[in-house]
């Protein structure tokens, strides 16, 4: 029996909230393991903390399987990441995730084959640096990355994650990305998941956030001094229409750009890319990549 047949089969003698909760398990034993396979502890303390979060997360799994959840590390610690570089993950949070670089495979594969050395490009949603780094170590010395970040907090371990990876290449911006410059907005962030802090998510339909005022800046503004820009990556958690809206000038000289959404086909951030001059493409579940029309380079598959 193959393991759809599996599926089906579970799907029809089981309750369908028990299936998604042995789904929900299974995909957590899963990030564990691959955490154990990837991510290292720099010092004994870090290290003793990795220890922790191996044996009690295979317990803790088991809780609240009507929530999707990675687990995170129990408190602070300094990490390196297989083939990546060195972060500083939060306790409690998503950043462990963040830092994953299996998590990261399709969109590394995706900077190999339209980023050079010496190019300049643009990670917007940066969050804790984990695409920033790998773009810091493919342009090289001669390159420039942006990396822009709008919630203090986590821009501030974005400084210190660059700083720990040696890359005076990468410039961090604190600032929102949306359509118009100097603005004051609220950005509301989950509880414990950094990586869906938002301006344009609203009260997350019900559910608890703090919140930040952040001022706002474009594209066209951070870009200013840019020739070029190999590629582009926006993970705004809703806010990437907004943000290419101030992008006019930059998008004429942009050749690849990734970005997330949740709407099938991209919605309008895709008819605006058309619109510049881009043909769009799925990249995977959660990401499209637009490539400005003409490149002699291959869009990734999708």
């Amino acid at each position: 029996m193959s393991t759809s047949d599996y599926r089906t089969f579970a799907k029809r003698i089981l309750p369908l909230h028990i299936v998604r909760s042995l789904r929900e398990f299974f995909r957590r034993i899963g990030f564990i393991i691959q955490v154990a396979r990837q991510i290292r502890g720099e010092r004994p303390e870090d290290r003793k903390v990795l220890n922790r979060f191996l044996f009690t997360s295979i317990f803790s799994a088991m809780n609240d399987l009507d929530i999707w959840r990675d687990p995170p590390l129990p408190e602070d610690a300094l990490v390196s990441a297989k083939g990546l570089g060195k972060f500083l993950i939060r306790g409690d949070t998503d950043d462990l995730a963040h830092a994953l670089p299996s998590n990261y495979a399709e969109i590394f594969e995706l900077i190999r084959a339209h980023v050079d050395t010496g190019d300049a490009v643009i990670d917007a949603g940066a969050n804790i640096g984990a695409v920033s780094v790998y773009l810091g170590n493919t342009v090289g010395p001669s390159g420039h990355v942006v990396a822009v970040e709008m919630m203090p907090e986590t821009a501030e371990r974005l400084r210190r994650n660059i700083k720990y990876n040696s890359l005076d290449q990468v410039v961090v911006r604190e600032a929102a990305l949306s359509k118009e410059e100097g603005r004051t907005v609220i950005a509301h962030v989950p509880p414990h998941f950094h990586g869906q802090a938002s301006i344009a998510a609203g009260d997350r339909g019900g559910r608890a956030t703090s919140s930040a005022e952040v001022r706002t800046t474009t594209l066209d503004a951070i870009a200013s001094e840019l020739g070029e820009i190999a590629f582009i990556k926006l993970d705004l958690e809703g806010a990437e229409l907004a943000a290419l809206q101030g992008a006019s000038s930059t998008l004429q000289r942009s050749r690849c750009i990734l970005f997330e959404t949740w709407v099938e086909g991209g919605g309008s951030v895709t008819e605006l890319l058309n619109d510049a001059g881009f043909e769009v493409r799925a990249l995977d579940k959660r990401n499209l990549v637009a490539l400005r029309r003409g490149t002699q380079r291959q869009i990734a598959k999708g």
